[in-house]
């Protein structure tokens, strides 16, 4: 389990004391952690940039590249003993009012354990920092896959319905695990504002998930009777709720989810694909051998989510967070498609 942070004395005066006071807010101090990862780089560019952000303090393993003017970088590896410690004093001392929560993945790895300590424990690491430095604000990422992908799933799923993701995937339990120690937090701390962004799959260029993984291939492995509704989303869109769950200091949980969500038959063909129809026990039989034989493809756990539908509406993140969708699902499809292109066309180049 994680090692609590110690008893501190009551604090004194600090910005998010002046913002809750009502006085002059004199500028926001963003904490960001997986800093290092995609997201979390296209978001300390988004708060470099805003003008009510003073200061970010960007934690991970590595820091973010580029010049960075408001950015200081605190190495820290969650799974390590003390790590809430040395992230409360480290809050405390650049006065953060805000935790953006991105030390997680994005796709599943063969080493379980090590995601588990990453994400599980080492978000029971954050929550005690974010404790004892008297943090206003949370925001995190999930996923829409937590509704899991079933026959009985309606049209649109909101943020009411209850998650149900696959039973075997150790991936999609840490997520849910996450989940609830936000939830039992903000329980026993009310006062703090949370806010769960459950993010439908993303396809882009810098984008690894198993949506990409399978996608990406000459020939898409679907199954034979099935051809699901799917929805994916941009990456661009996804830093723009995150930045507008900080700017707004947001509390809930958001489905960020674009319209349009289209059959898997159509994402083929647009992607200039093939489909690969097998049936349901072969295909099963097929990605099991290659995920647990040779480390390859996708986990066999995400097979259901090629038969049921498990499309979300994304409607409450536009209503109470004003998030504008830029990229309609057939447009992110499309851009994918375009780079896969291009890299087919480069990889021919070379040769």
């Amino acid at each position: 389990m994680a090692s609590k942070a110690p008893r501190r004395r009551p604090r004194p005066a600090r910005l998010s004391d002046a913002r809750a006071s009502g006085r002059p807010d004199a500028g926001r101090s963003i904490a960001v952690t997986g800093a290092y990862g995609y997201l979390g780089r296209a978001l300390i560019e988004r708060l470099e940039a805003s003008p009510t952000v003073e200061r970010v303090l960007a934690l991970d393993l590595k820091p973010p590249p580029g010049a960075l003017r408001k950015t200081r970088f605190l190495p820290v590896d969650l799974t390590r003993p003390r790590a809430d410690q040395a992230m409360a004093e480290a809050f405390a001392a650049h006065e953060v009012d805000t935790l953006v929560h991105l030390a997680l993945f994005y796709n599943p790895i063969h080493n379980a354990s090590y995601a588990h300590e990453v994400e599980a424990i080492g978000t029971l690491q954050l929550l005690d920092a974010a404790t004892a430095a008297g943090l206003g604000a949370v925001a995190t990422i999930s996923t829409t896959a937590l509704y899991g992908a079933h026959a009985d799933n309606p049209a649109y799923l909101t943020e009411d319905r209850p998650l149900r993701p696959a039973a075997q995937s150790r991936f999609l339990a840490d997520k849910l695990e996450v989940e609830r120690h936000l939830q039992k937090f903000h329980a026993e701390r009310p006062e703090t504002r949370i806010a769960v962004l459950r993010l439908a799959p993303m396809l882009g260029a810098r984008v690894r998930n198993p949506a990409t993984r399978l996608l990406g291939r000459p020939l898409v492995p679907v199954l034979l009777g099935h051809d699901p509704l799917m929805q994916f989303l941009h990456e661009d869109d996804a830093v723009r709720a995150l930045l507008l769950a900080v700017e707004r200091r947001a509390s809930g949980i958001y489905n960020v989810a674009p319209p349009g969500p289209l059959p898997l038959s159509s994402i083929i063909q647009l992607l200039g694909r093939a489909p690969l129809p097998l049936p349901t026990p072969v295909a099963r039989a097929a990605m099991s051998a290659l995920w647990s034989l040779v480390g390859f493809g996708t986990a066999p756990s995400w097979l259901d989510y090629l038969r049921y539908p498990w499309v979300a509406d994304g409607s409450k993140a536009e209503r109470e967070l004003g998030l504008s969708y830029a990229h309609p699902c057939r447009e992110v499809v499309a851009e994918f498609g375009r780079g896969l292109a291009a890299l087919s066309a480069s990889a021919e180049g070379v040769a």
